[in-house]
């Protein structure tokens, strides 16, 4: 059981290089702030290696690592090559550490590096303990001796040598034989000359040229016996690599696996300067020669990132972890309520039956690790097992601070748009299900993010958002828990509500829902062949638990109002047959209420105990695990892996009626079964002892699941049937011929050989713990008591206002109140809600987990009874960005300093620098990132043609912020109607003087973000720095560019320069901190007033500029990072609509042998029931008839078939 779908999969897919651009993962926090920090589905090194390069912060910063990985292989290979790259003292052998990082087959010399590695891994790997105490224990630890095990048996594949003949000949053959596997697994899903455009994403956002790349160096490591370079330089390259080995041969290299594609490749393309960080045409002499640029770009940031991480090491502590990442979140959740983990009975993946334990030296009475973190980074886990099973699972982890932060990315939107997938993210309205879970969907309420994202406005081609669909998604902790017992819910209302959101999760179980699969178009239905259920019932009261934690509910009524709305339910055919299932997860919680002691308590059924095989079973509980003997063989038919993983079941069958009861939350794993006690009693209980050799073996694959007592002996069953087969999907529809309608892979009954009947799970003695999170800690408030209430609409589907009430507690409070003293509430920010009485005599700041609309908000007042309720409805997006302090907002720290809501912190002088002097060609992508149609939403963009075209001020700051912003990159780089200057103003018709000034370093690449800032000096000039000015200010005035702006966008401006300078300081705040002082931030926004604080004035690199009087101007003037203010796809509002498509971009198509279809109506056949005719041209667009090569090369292919014609040649 592990509260999502399980699979069968007879080979997992291996991936030892990620595919996605390496992230900086402490880029929310600030660079003085220790971090901890928890790597969910962590892959390989990138993203540790990129974080020392771009990430480590100021000098005294400690960051502290727990990576989890479902895969033993994957831990293993990152911690020998992250000790190779920390006694590489001299940086030289930086080519090695990469052949053996990334190639399949490697020469000899790079193979005895390896070896002797490994035996030193091992020397040091006696027992965990000796680890610890070892070389590498400092920074290098294991949360458990399961993982640690595992690991041990890795290193002793590396290690073995040809001082064992038998043994290295026969580990080299079975590494043959795995990437002979491998090559035919990928000629099989794509086909041999197909190729696959993933690698794409690493070039963002210089997608375009990258067209001919992506492919090439992809193809190129299949075709090369999977190494990445010159095939004639590599002949020595015959040993096959041990770091590529699997236990038990049970993974397959993906067939997508491409080692570039974890690197920014956007630094091939993008012109840089000759001597910025990164460049690609700086690689030092001691690699391999190349001709490929996109392999001198990933060996350049390789060698630079593992410099990085050797000199900072020391600050790190890197812990490792094997686990299902859901597994580790609720056993760490049990740990840290607990002390222990030994009774929270999980098992370390639905695949297996070892108990996991977090056993290791840092998790014993005394807690030396992390047990909440800063940050959680998830990956893409939300496109493999489900968002709410994400967030449910890892927000209790998440450390109560302001800067603490969730991320989390999408790459496989699950509907035709990302917009319309963030809608269906959480399967209900975003914000009002976040806020459930107690998160905050930081982008959605600020409609703004400095993170490129694929414009679906300008590009319609559908493949092209698959490859480049890549969504960082940030959650942090809604304000809630500062109120009191958080959201206080009707539980009748909120029994409504989430019946909504059942409905959304298990739409497909509603035959009406399957029926409005033909109105999708081709590929739209060939993504939904491809897709799995990910959410069982188990996941929705494991979210229905989380909701219970955070908030006020009556529970019991909640849970008897919601069963009674399931079980009228005629929306979902299939529902009634999941309902025993539902019960069984509340059962384990410990739920008891009117409605469950009815349906499933013992007492209501002692007739039909008595005639069964249950007769003798004293105390029967209401819930007992259900294990099934499943012959191997029966199997043999998903070893073919064209028949996909399929999710599967148990499922009970009564044996006199048509009653089925079904369980996907099934734990499966190969073996033989061991038993002790007696049978249909409570001691009875099943031991499990696992096969290693899995599907390789003979042993049958035993599964198991909790089920209800009822479904087993309803009416008097004898015999009830179990059967184990596939969940009914679009995707299992093909294995009917064989399996049969019901799809069913093997059936037995209660009370015969192969079922086993007991009170706990096979290897447990206990029930799995969900969810268990310390109490709700309340502040102490001697003044007030404080709820709040969620209104829903009338359909129950979102919040649409809030009620806050307040009990005056203080008796000289209600003292005041009663003799009439003035009450007013205020919000200053949408966020924020201030309760003032008796003018500032008694005032109160509560911070609001959504924002408020203060035009419509309204005030209650009970003198006597000594209450207060203010009430308002949510504020719409519309009017969030009118407010200068939404865009990019800020928060004072505690101790002097800023701290950003989300706008990312960045180390400018690591970020590759362009050149000063582009061509219009090669400033292209530049302007085009800049644009209207690439950083505003449809509302912006239809007010900024608006303002356009009547020559005027737009009526929005961040649509005329944005514009100025475009035309100051146009005027740096020389492609504008104003002259070419690095000298800008700000400034408007009421200011005195030049309110701002900047003077422009140079355009960074963001490669974290895959955009782009301006690195420049900004001089806030207010009235009491004008003289000092003054003496320098005629040597810019005649180069300098004014922009003469808005009274409105000056005033953003002045908000946002405060953010853009703290995201990139490398300075500390000053105890003179004129935030910390003044207790807000911008100091004013009046004319002429100080806004910024100057604790990071003149603080420069060393040649920062060389500009007349520069050492006099730098004294009043701080570095900032101005970066691209994209809006965001998660918000309200929407791609622009294009009206032409001669606008759209590149037609650009994903061939495979499988997926072969007419560039233009996606038919696989002309009308006639031939093959598909080439374009003449490129011998690569394939159409079904003149028609529609006519009209799709009027619109798109006459582009790029030139290029097209390039990758033909090459294949």
């Amino acid at each position: 059981m592990s509260l999502k779908t399980a699979h069968i999969v007879p080979r997992s897919y291996f991936y030892p290089a990620g595919n996605t651009p390496a992230v900086c993962l402490t880029q929310s926090l600030p660079p003085d702030q220790d971090a901890a920090l928890l790597l969910l589905g962590c892959g390989d090194i990138r993203n540790l290696l990129f974080t020392a390069y771009a990430g480590i912060g100021l000098e005294n910063r400690k960051i502290d690592v727990t990576c989890c990985d479902l895969e033993p292989e994957i831990l293993a290979r990152n911690i020998l090559a992250l000790t190779l790259i920390t006694e590489d003292t001299d940086g030289v052998r930086s080519q090695k550490i990469w052949d053996l990082y990334y190639h399949v087959h490697i020469d000899r010399e790079t193979l005895l590096y390896l070896q002797s590695q490994a035996k030193k891994l091992l020397h040091h790997a006696q027992s965990i303990d000796d680890w610890h105490k070892g070389l590498y224990g400092d920074f290098v630890r294991f949360c458990n001796t399961t993982t640690f095990t595992e690991l041990v048996k890795m290193w002793r594949l590396y290690a073995i040598d040809s001082s064992e003949p038998e043994k290295f000949n026969s580990e080299q053959n079975s590494l043959r034989m795995q990437w002979k596997s491998a090559q035919e697994h990928r000629t099989r899903k794509i086909g041999k000359e197909s190729m696959v455009l993933n690698s794409i994403r690493a070039y963002a956002p210089l997608f375009r040229d990258a067209i001919v790349n992506a492919p090439k160096h992809y193809r190129e490591y299949w075709n090369n016996n999977g190494i990445v370079g010159e095939p004639n330089s590599l002949k020595a390259f015959k040993y096959l690599n041990p770091m590529f080995a699997s236990l038990r041969n049970r993974l397959v290299l993906h067939y997508g696996t491409d080692p570039l594609t974890g690197y920014h490749l956007s630094t091939v393309f993008a012109q840089l300067s000759e001597k910025t960080p990164l460049n690609p045409f700086q690689l030092e002499q001691n690699f391999r020669k190349t001709s490929c640029t996109a392999t001198k770009a990933a060996l350049v940031q390789f060698k630079d990132w593992s410099d990085a991480f050797r000199k900072c090491y020391n600050r790190l502590t890197l812990r490792f972890v094997s686990s299902d990442a859901i597994a580790f979140c609720n056993v760490l959740q049990h740990y840290r309520a607990t002390g222990e983990s030994s009774t929270a009975y999980w098992y370390c993946s639905s695949r297996e039956y070892r108990p996991f334990i977090l056993n290791g030296p840092d998790y014993g009475s005394e807690t030396f690790a992390p047990t909440s973190f800063d940050v959680i980074d998830t990956s893409n886990l939300m496109d493999h097992i489900g968002s709410l099973n994400v967030l449910t699972a890892s927000r209790p982890l998440l450390l109560k601070k302001p800067s603490s932060t969730i991320r989390t990315e999408l790459l496989v939107p699950r509907k035709a748009s990302v917009t319309e997938s963030a809608k269906a993210l959480l399967c209900g309205d975003l914000p009002t299900i976040a806020l459930h879970l107690g998160l905050k969907p930081v982008q959605h309420w600020t409609g703004a993010t400095a993170t490129w994202n694929f414009n679906e406005a300008t590009h319609n081609d559908s493949i092209l958002r698959k490859v480049f669909s890549r969504h960082i998604i940030l959650w942090k902790h809604a304000s809630t828990g500062l109120l009191g017992h958080g959201l206080q819910y009707d539980a009748k209302i909120l029994a409504e509500h989430m019946y909504t959101i059942y409905l959304e999760i298990f739409k497909d179980e509603s035959w009406a829902h399957g029926l409005q699969l033909l109105k999708l178009d081709s590929s739209q239905i060939a993504t939904k062949m491809r897709q799995h259920p990910i959410y069982t019932r188990g996941s929705l009261v494991a979210m229905l638990h989380a909701i219970r934690q955070l908030n006020g509910i009556s529970w019991s009524q909640f849970v008897d109002e919601f069963l009674e709305i399931i079980l009228q339910d005629s929306a979902l055919n299939m529902g009634a047959h999941y309902f025993q299932s539902l019960g069984v997860h509340l059962q384990i919680l410990g739920t008891s209420t009117s409605t469950i002691r009815t349906l499933w308590h013992m007492d209501f059924y002692q007739q039909e105990l008595s005639i069964g095989l249950f007769r003798d079973w004293k105390a029967i509980p209401p819930i007992l695990c259900l294990t099934m003997s499943v012959p191997q063989g029966l199997l043999d038919i998903f070893k073919d892996s064209s028949n996909g993983t399929p999710a599967c079941h148990l499922m009970t069958q009564s044996s006199i009626n048509t009653k089925q009861c079904i369980y996907p939350d099934v734990q499966m794993g190969f073996g033989t079964i061991s038993t002790s006690g007696k049978s249909f009693t409570n001691e009875y209980a099943v031991h499990i002892h696992e096969d290693e050799k899995g599907w390789n073996g003979e042993a049958p694959l035993i599964v198991s699941a909790m089920v209800s007592t009822y479904s087993l002996i309803a009416f008097g069953d004898p015999a009830c049937e179990i059967h184990f087969g596939l969940m009914s999907t679009y995707g299992t529809v093909h294995l009917t011929h064989k399996l049969g309608t019901s799809l069913n892979i093997h059936r037995s009954a209660v009370g015969r050989s192969d079922v086993f009947i007991t009170r706990y799970r096979p290897n447990m003695p206990g029930h799995m713990s969900i969810g268990c999170t310390m109490p709700l800690e309340i502040p102490n408030s001697p003044d007030f008591s404080v709820q709040m209430f969620p209104i829903f609409d009338a359909k129950r589907i979102k919040l649409i206002s809030m009620r806050i009430h307040l009990d005056v507690l203080a008796d000289e409070v209600k003292k005041v109140m009663q003799n009439g003293s003035k009450v007013n509430f205020a919000l200053p920010n949408p966020f924020t809600l201030i309760l003032d009485i008796d003018h500032g005599h008694f005032s109160r700041k509560f911070e609001l987990p959504v924002p408020l609309d203060k035009d419509r908000g309204k005030g209650k007042i009970a003198r006597k009874s000594g209450w207060l309720e203010y009430s308002a409805p949510l504020a719409s997006s519309s009017s969030l960005s009118l407010s200068p302090d939404l865009m990019f907002p800020m928060r004072m720290d505690n101790s002097p300093g800023l701290l950003l809501d989300h706008l990312h912190y960045i180390s400018p002088g690591t970020m590759p620098q362009l050149q000063y002097t582009l061509s219009r060609e090669n400033a292209d992508w530049i302007l085009s990132l800049m644009s209207p149609l690439a950083t505003m939403s449809s509302s912006e963009l239809k007010e900024f043609g608006s303002s356009t075209a009547k020559g005027s001020y737009s009526n929005s700051a961040r649509v005329d912020f944005k514009n100025t912003l475009c035309s100051m990159v146009a005027s740096f780089l020389g492609h504008s109607k104003i002259p070419r200057s690095s000298v800008f103003s700000i400034s408007n018709n009421y200011s005195v003087g030049i309110p701002i000034l900047f003077h422009l370093n140079s355009i960074r690449m963001d490669l974290s973000n895959q955009s782009f800032f301006l690195d420049a000096a900004a001089t806030p000039l207010d009235y009491g720095m004008l003289d000092r000015y003054s003496g320098v200010r005629g040597t810019y005035h005649t180069k300098m560019v004014a922009a003469n702006v808005s009274n409105a966008e000056l005033v953003l401006w002045k908000h946002l320069l405060p953010a853009f300078a703290e995201r990139c300081r490398e300075w500390q705040h000053k105890s003179t901190c004129e935030y910390h002082n003044e207790g807000r931030v911008p100091l004013s926004t009046e004319p002429g007033k100080r806004f910024m604080c100057s604790c990071g004035f003149g603080v420069f690199p060393k040649g920062y500029m060389h500009v007349p009087k520069w050492e006099e101007l730098m004294k009043f003037s701080v570095r900032v990072a101005i970066p691209v203010c994209y809006w965001s796809p998660i918000s309200e509002n929407e791609w622009p609509k294009l009206s032409s498509p001669m606008q759209t971009g590149s037609h650009i198509p994903y061939m495979s042998s499988k997926d072969d279809s007419c560039f233009e109506c996606g038919a696989g056949r002309t009308q006639n029931g031939s093959s598909l005719m080439k374009c003449a041209r490129c011998k690569y667009a394939l159409y079904c008839s003149t028609t529609c090569q006519k009209a799709n090369c009027t619109k798109t292919h006459k582009h790029v078939c030139k290029k097209m014609k390039g990758m033909t040649n090459e294949a």
